[in-house]
């Protein structure tokens, strides 16, 4: 009998659940049930996940998430592609290329741009023929030394305790060093207390700020220490300091040591922080040191559908302005 491609039942959510914990076995229930459960936008149409159906059992899956996104100073529509897995048994009879058309086909349809992170080296070229192309995020690892630049005493910082107290102050400063990038999310108050909330409580994220001598947020920064306790690389999810600031070199250091303080005044490395938010805050000189480790990321992957020529060149062409925060992978 042929596979049937079709969109979820609301009544087999807790069956594609299952799938999913079947086929990523690294990745517990609880992790998928979230994905769900803390995107305000998960279930709001079952069309955005399809499924391979063979006599009521679901081989394979692919789910659409719908996103808006910064490109070019623009908001741009993005589906987000995630989950793409076909248990063991049914692998080999192309099942996710065809989930994968049939998405393109489908809810991919109406959106301006859609993505995708992977493996580079080991699916990069599958998903190349499906028309995905890598937009290059490149990202640096940088030490940082005692003593700290000095703060100015009319600054202070301390955790962020509680996201959704701060979430209007949180938006506004994202939002202000974001745009000027290409690929960070657009964010709702709703997403940053639901899903960064739940990454948080689900990885460990640290959240720390800086106010002035007014009680506002000026900067903050999200992430944490490795866990093992002779590692003090700290991972960063997303850094964000306007470079307006005056001080703003500063407040960034003192943010990510307030990470590291956890295990007492050190030296520090610094990982995952994107090179244009890197450069704009003054961590990479002009000539790059030996210790300064810079990588590139060409597992994200994309593909224009509606969106118009001139974003797109000037999203694919070069790795210079891109940026996607840790914050919102999918």
């Amino acid at each position: 009998m042929p596979f049937a491609i079709r969109a979820l039942r609301t009544d087999e959510v807790d069956t594609w659940v299952a799938h999913c914990t079947e086929v990523f076995k690294h990745d517990s229930s609880a992790y998928f049930v979230s994905h769900l459960q803390d995107d305000s936008s998960a279930l709001e149409d079952m069309n955005n996940i399809l499924v391979a159906d063979e006599d009521g059992t679901i081989a394979a899956t692919v789910r659409v998430i719908p996103r808006s996104q910064f490109i070019g100073g623009r908001v741009v529509s993005m589906g987000g592609i995630a989950e793409v897995s076909t248990k063991e048994k049914f692998r080999g009879k192309g099942l996710a290329s065809k989930l994968l058309r049939a998405a393109i086909d489908g809810p991919l349809a109406s959106v301006d741009v859609s993505a995708l992170h992977t493996d580079a080296d080991r699916l990069g070229g599958f998903y190349g023929k499906l028309g995905y192309t890598p937009m290059p995020l490149r990202s640096v690892s940088i030490p940082v030394n005692l003593p700290l630049p000095p703060l100015s005493p009319q600054l202070h910082i301390a955790p962020l305790t509680d996201l959704a107290i701060h979430t209007s102050a949180l938006l506004r400063l994202y939002h202000t060093v974001s745009s000027k990038f290409n690929g960070p999310i657009q964010r709702t108050q709703a997403y940053i207390c639901q899903w960064i909330a739940a990454r948080h409580r689900r990885d460990h994220i640290q959240a720390v700020g800086a106010w002035n001598a007014q009680g506002q947020l000026v900067g903050y920064v999200f992430g944490r220490t490795k866990l093992q306790t002779n590692d003090n690389t700290i991972l960063v999810d997303e850094l964000i300091v306007p470079n307006s600031l005056p001080e703003s070199h500063a407040v960034a250091v003192h943010l990510l040591a307030a990470l590291a303080a956890t295990r007492g005044p050190c030296a520090f490395v610094v990982s995952n922080l994107p090179v244009p938010v890197a450069n704009e805050l003054g961590f990479l000189p002009t000539a790059i040191p030996q210790d300064v480790v810079i990588s590139e990321d060409r597992g994200f992957m994309v593909q224009r559908h509606g969106l118009a020529l001139d974003l797109w060149q000037n999203l694919a062409k070069t790795g210079t302005n891109n940026v996607f925060w840790k914050s919102d992978g999918f």
